[in-house]
């Protein structure tokens, strides 16, 4: 399949200088996770709702994006989506359409009845090393954890004391 396919068109995109309060209600009341930073037309990068965690509620969420997101073409293959989101740890990558942006997420990718094995292996591949979610990742070590098991690694104290569930 090829990103033409599995992208959600148009992406949703938001201003760099929104508060990140405001983007967390907009990103839940939409249902996303990964937000594009639109400005003038461009896409000037990308944040995902477990980037805005530790960010002051009143400040942009420009301060947390990452910049020079992953962009792939229309054309490109679900198969290449996958290695490009393994390679990087990420679990989005823009679609630089003729029309505008789109945006394929690693749950766009997990949709698809028909991807090949070696594709499929690449998605597992990425996944938490504790608790096995595709979700949130970062790196660690050599593999991958998601934001919630790596806060929990660094602060077991805060878990046994009840105070985060």
């Amino acid at each position: 399949m090829e990103a033409q396919q599995l992208m959600t068109f148009p992406a949703t995109t938001v201003r760099p200088d929104l508060h990140n309060d405001e983007a967390l209600v907009f990103a839940k009341s939409h249902g996303i996770h990964h937000l594009p930073l639109e400005e003038n037309g461009d896409i000037i990068g990308l944040v995902c709702t477990c980037d805005l965690q530790d960010l002051d509620l009143k400040a942009p969420i420009s301060q947390a994006m990452k910049g020079n997101p992953v962009v792939v073409s229309p054309r490109d293959s679900s198969r290449h989506i996958a290695e490009l989101m393994r390679h990087h740890c990420i679990s989005s990558v823009l679609v630089r359409a003729s029309e505008g942006w789109g945006i394929v997420t690693k749950d766009d990718l997990l949709k698809v009845n028909s991807l090949d094995e070696k594709t499929l292996e690449l998605i597992e591949a990425c996944r938490c090393m504790y608790c096995r979610t595709y979700k949130h990742l970062r790196r660690h070590g050599n593999s991958f954890a998601c934001v919630g098991c790596l806060d929990r690694a660094q602060h077991p104290e805060r878990f046994e004391e009840g105070e985060v569930d």
